[in-house]
C-alpha cells in the first residue's frame, strides 16, 4: 500500500499537486474562519479573531483565483492526455465552480 501511494504521487505533476493544494486552501480557509468565531465576543482574545478572519478571508477568497490559472495553466502547458487533463481541470476548478453554485444561488433566491 506505501509504495504504490508514493509512486502515485512521484507520478503527479507540479499542476496536479498544486490542484489538490488549492482544494485544500479552500477547505481550511472555511475551517478556519468557522474555528475563529469563538473569539469574537472575547476582550482578551479579539486579536485572534481579527487576525483569523483575515487570514481565513485571504485563503477562502484566493482560491477561485488561483484554481483558475491552475486549471488554464495545466490544460495548456502538461503534455498529458486528454481524460487526464479533463480530470485534473475539474479537480482544480473545485473551488471556482464552488463561488459558482453559491452565487447562482444567491442570485436566483434574490
Amino acid at each position: 500500500m506505501k509504495v504504490s501511494l508514493i509512486n502515485t504521487i512521484k507520478k503527479l505533476t507540479v499542476f496536479e499537486i498544486f490542484a489538490i493544494l488549492i482544494c485544500c486552501l479552500l477547505v481550511f480557509g472555511i475551517l478556519i474562519s468557522n474555528y475563529v468565531e469563538r473569539f469574537r465576543m472575547s476582550a482578551d482574545y479579539r486579536w485572534i479573531y481579527e487576525k483569523g478572519k483575515m487570514v481565513s478571508f485571504f485563503m477562502i477568497y484566493s482560491s477561485p483565483v488561483l484554481s483558475f490559472f491552475n486549471a488554464l495553466f495545466l490544460y495548456l502547458r502538461q503534455k498529458i492526455s486528454l481524460r487526464r487533463k479533463i480530470i485534473w481541470g475539474l479537480i482544480s476548478l473545485l473551488p471556482t465552480l464552488y463561488f459558482l453554485v453559491i452565487f447562482i444561488t444567491v442570485f436566483l433566491i434574490d
